[in-house]
């Protein structure tokens, strides 16, 4: 069983505990399950990336054992790292192995714990959310050349007419991107910045609803295919 280490090593991404790890992982696939939760590949401008849909006090209101502060901590510095590293077929332990002998508060017992801990979790992950349909997703994206979702925001408003009716509307901003760019391993501290391009656009309940509309229709067909 992998434990946490007595020697601080802050810089190390992967340093929650097993048991720590295990819980957001079966919260995570239960939330997937649920559509609460997405895995996306290569959107936000990212190999690997997620999405929750839970507001924080959503979240809070499932009683999950675990504060919606902390999983999405761990979400974001250990689960979606390491999917993007088994998807990617950088399991390089060697690799790893090399990179935390540099940190001379590391003796070779701890460095080989690092090492047996971060097995367990690719593991662990494959067994409980990672499918055999995320590879393909995940090639998909990672070699094409088209655009890809980067972001979206967007913002609610009121249009008053010289009658003095209003209109609810919502501006839309779509940020794409034909780059997406890997996580950085080991080093939380490493970010790498993308250029997105953005488009804007105003829509009124009836266009939502057209839209919404017109999305399921090709999820229908995606499905069917």
């Amino acid at each position: 069983m992998y434990e946490e280490l007595s020697t601080p090593f802050p810089e190390y991404r992967f340093r929650k505990s097993i048991s720590d790890f295990k819980i957001s992982v079966d919260i995570a696939s239960e939330l997937i399950e649920k559509k609460d939760l997405f895995i996306l590949f290569g959107a936000q401008g990212h190999y690997v990336s997620f999405e929750l849909i839970l507001t924080e006090d959503q979240f809070e209101e499932r009683n999950l054992s675990i504060t919606h502060h902390d999983f999405n901590e761990i979400l974001a510095d250990e689960i979606i790292p390491l999917i993007e590293q088994y998807l990617a077929e950088r399991d390089d332990y060697d690799g790893l192995e090399s990179w935390l002998k540099k940190n001379d508060k590391l003796n070779d017992d701890d460095v080989a714990r690092y090492v047996r801990g971060h097995k367990e979790k690719i593991e662990y992950l494959c067994e409980k959310i990672i499918t055999e349909n995320n590879k393909k997703q995940f090639d998909f994206k990672r070699l094409s050349n088209d655009n890809k979702i980067a972001g979206i925001d967007s913002n609610i408003y009121k249009y008053v007419l010289n009658s003095g009716n209003e209109v609810p509307f919502v501006q839309i901003q779509l940020d794409t991107t034909k780059k997406i760019v890997p996580t950085v391993l080991y080093d939380e501290h490493i970010q790498i910045l993308i250029n997105a391009e953005t488009t804007s656009f105003i829509c009124d309940i009836n266009d939502l609803e057209c839209l919404i509309c017109l999305l399921n229709d090709i999820k229908e067909k995606l499905v069917g295919m």
